[in-house]
């Protein structure tokens, strides 16, 4: 991880479900530093935009994105 966001620490702490969404192409964090995360986390899972970038979301993936994440939500009943 990045000097800068040291947080790893910290999250497995974390105890609720996470969904972590990663850019293949992220140039902030890379994909391995998506997977440390992804693994100290106790209950995550990763899922990767392909050719997605650090700002997915907000590009032509969204609805990729917001395809994940209503799959995530619907898993933990919510």
């Amino acid at each position: 991880m990045n000097p800068r966001d040291d947080i790893v620490e910290k999250l497995n702490g974390v105890k609720i479900p996470v969904l972590l969404i990663h850019g293949e192409c992220d140039g902030t964090w890379t994909l391995e530093e998506a997977e440390i995360a992804r693994d100290t986390l106790p209950n995550a899972e990763l899922k990767i935009i392909k050719g997605g970038g650090s700002y997915a979301y907000f590009a032509r993936e969204a609805d990729d994105v917001n395809s994940l994440i209503e799959g995530f939500l619907k898993a933990q009943a919510y």
